[in-house]
């Protein structure tokens, strides 16, 4: 390119083209995490309603029930911010799918007419009333969502403690926390794209890490059903025999 035509090149076109790009390839990637989110839990949905309740070891109803207040409050708190809907979107439709989840848990656990089942219910829902009509301040949150990062580990955790000591993985979907992983990974660039907001970031870092650890731990216990076992016999010492001629 000749000096002249360098001088007289419009650069600010090109840094609003740039900045274009960019907004189109932000928004792209937040309405794919939703639509991703949309069936996120599917595949752990159907592998729990074909599994036997014996079979469903790997699986606990505190980590279930963490994540959904884990959800509640991150809705609530981007609702609260007034941040766009395609920001946060995906906690509506995995509240739906962790609803299901814990029902299919409770069942096979003998839980779901349980009393205090029911209390329980009763207290999310009157919490989460609260809120939206702001019977308590929707400030409050600002203090409840640095706790979503202990709950959300500490759910992810249970399943890996679960696993262990099940020492198996027959309860967890690989698809699904391969999906986490990776959504989680797209939320965190989309997040600091769009408002660099530190407490999410710290969360879907965190979520990253942990949900990659939780997919290890069920790769791994899949494969070591997967590996048969190699069963080794013992060689007896040979006996070598004398035959004596008289």
């Amino acid at each position: 390119m000749c000096r002249s035509c360098f001088r007289n090149f419009n650069w600010t076109n090109m840094d609003t083209w740039k900045v274009e790009v960019q907004a189109f390839a932000v928004d792209f990637l937040n309405w794919t995490i939703v639509l991703t989110c949309l069936f996120l839990k599917v595949p752990q949905i159907f592998h729990l309603k074909n599994k036997r309740p014996s079979e469903i070891k790997g699986l606990s109803l505190q980590a279930i029930a963490m994540e959904i207040v884990g959800y509640s409050i991150m809705a609530l708190y981007n609702f609260k911010n007034k941040y766009t809907l395609n920001t946060y979107l995906e906690y509506l439709a995995l509240l739906i799918q962790e609803y299901i989840m814990l029902f299919y848990v409770l069942r096979a656990k003998g839980h779901l007419a349980n009393k205090y089942t029911s209390i329980t219910a009763v207290i999310y829902i009157v919490s989460v009333s609260a809120f939206l009509i702001e019977i308590i301040p929707m400030e409050t949150l600002n203090y409840l969502v640095p706790l979503c990062l202990p709950l959300s580990g500490v759910a992810k955790v249970t399943y890996i403690v679960g696993m262990i000591r099940a020492s198996n993985s027959d309860a967890i979907s690989m698809e699904t926390w391969a999906m986490s992983a990776l959504t989680n990974a797209g939320r965190f660039f989309t997040v600091f794209m769009d408002s660099a907001d530190k407490h999410l970031l710290l969360n879907y870092s965190v979520s990253v890490i942990l949900s990659s650890a939780v997919l290890g731990t069920a790769v791994y216990y899949q494969l070591q059903v997967q590996t048969p076992m190699i069963a080794t016999r013992r060689r007896e010492p040979s006996v070598r025999r004398h035959y004596h001629v008289d």
